[in-house]
């Protein structure tokens, strides 16, 4: 396997941000660390990314242009990955996000925002230290009926399986047979009764005429918290959904050059009201065939699209909607209040998705791997009677310490 790492570092001579290519293949590496390395470029998510960093010593610094096809024929294709808050020097060694400013200025006051920060995200930054009012509030039954009901369904918004495993990924041609209308292959690790239960979950922080919705709790918790920057930050984050939801949905790399005329909410609604909520009335039919034919009549891609945007803004409505929660938790410990609130009444679905869940995948990958290792150590060790079965305990443990970046027994 051959992996590649993009690392953005700052050279101090020019003051400039530059590129570092890095590149490990894994056919050089004893067993068990290879093991651990391709575990982790097999398993790797947005969550365990920063732990390539303790293998930064087996990897190579080239250039991009000197990869030639049969380098990548040998290691059977490529794995790539960029950690995005992680940044070197010109010596490689990691700057912190709160060192970056003064470098960058010389000023030890300065600090480096990273690309992408909302204005509401650095008026919270630079705002003054305030206590968070819990005590003094006191909120009206009819207030406490909505953020138990908001903080009800977010918490199962959260849970949901689309939430933890995302929309799906995205592929065309391959080892799959290529679609006759251009379109792409759509896999998810979700079931569509998973996908329905999010939807039942999700239009109830999304539909403006729900009682207890994403912006009717953000509004109430601004104004509970009487002008504090928490509250203002909250609200922000809301303006930031708003704003997500008339903008034009995000598809690159795919369909690059195309422009569509529908937005994201349009989307979402021609979704929830032909193939989820209700049964579509002649307008939102007629609206769900525009957007198809403005993505070439691609199914898959207008799903997956549909599923991206919802996943996106579940995630705009969890990263606000948690300060809510832990507020209100606070409320109700500090008053000793129960909210009259309905639990709701979950579904467990039981059918598979067309992929693996991302827990049963990486315990199958590492039992693979122990199983690759445990064969090797056997050869090794001069085939003994019994087969490889019998250094199987040892393979994972020395499988568990690679992982752990402590030098094993290979």
């Amino acid at each position: 396997m051959l992996i590649f790492w993009k690392i953005r570092y700052f050279d101090r001579d020019d003051k400039q941000f530059k590129d570092r290519n890095l590149f490990l293949d894994t056919a050089t590496l004893p067993p068990a660390k290879r093991a651990a390395v391709e575990l982790l470029a097999e398993s790797k998510d947005n969550r365990n990314e920063r732990e390539f960093i303790k293998f930064k010593s087996l990897f190579r610094e080239e250039r991009l242009a000197d990869l030639d096809e049969s380098r990548l024929d040998y290691a059977d294709g490529m794995k790539s990955f960029i950690i995005h808050d992680y940044f070197e020097d010109e010596n490689g060694n990691e700057i912190t996000m709160a060192e970056l400013g003064p470098i960058l200025t010389g000023d030890p006051n300065t600090v480096f925002v990273p690309s992408g920060m909302k204005q509401h995200d650095l008026d919270w930054m630079s705002a003054e230290a305030k206590p968070i009012p819990v005590a003094e509030v006191s909120l009206s039954p009819k207030e406490i009926r909505l953020f138990g009901y908001f903080v009800r369904d977010l918490q199962e918004l959260q849970d949901s399986a689309l939430m933890k495993d995302g929309a799906g990924t995205m592929s065309r041609g391959g080892r799959l047979p290529v679609l006759t209308n251009g379109d792409y292959h759509h896999e998810t690790a979700v079931t569509d009764d998973e996908i329905r239960s999010f939807i039942t979950i999700f239009r109830r922080l999304y539909m403006e005429n729900e009682p207890a919705n994403f912006i009717k709790a953000a509004a109430l918790f601004e104004k509970t918290l009487d002008n504090h920057p928490l509250g203002k930050w909250v609200m922000g984050a809301a303006g930031e959904y708003e704003s997500h939801l008339q903008a034009m949905p995000e598809f690159r790399p795919f369909l690059q050059g195309t422009t569509v005329a529908f937005n994201v909410k349009r989307l979402i609604d021609v979704f929830l009201y032909t193939q989820y909520a209700h049964q579509p009335d002649e307008k939102r039919q007629r609206q769900f065939t525009e957007c198809l034919q403005q993505v070439g009549e691609k199914r898959n891609f207008l799903t997956w699209l549909f599923l991206k945007e919802v996943w996106t803004c579940g995630h705009e409505i969890g990263n606000a909607g948690q300060v809510i929660a832990r507020w209100f938790s606070r409320y109700c410990d500090h008053h000793a209040i129960t909210p009259d609130v309905l639990n709701s009444l979950r579904s467990e679905h039981t059918g598979l998705g067309t992929a693996e869940k991302a827990e049963v995948r990486k315990a199958r990958l590492f039992r693979e791997k122990v199983e690759e290792l445990e064969l090797q150590l056997w050869r090794r060790a001069g085939k003994p009677e019994g087969g490889p079965v019998q250094f199987r305990l040892l393979a994972q443990e020395q499988l568990k310490q690679a992982l752990d970046g402590e030098e094993g027994q290979a």
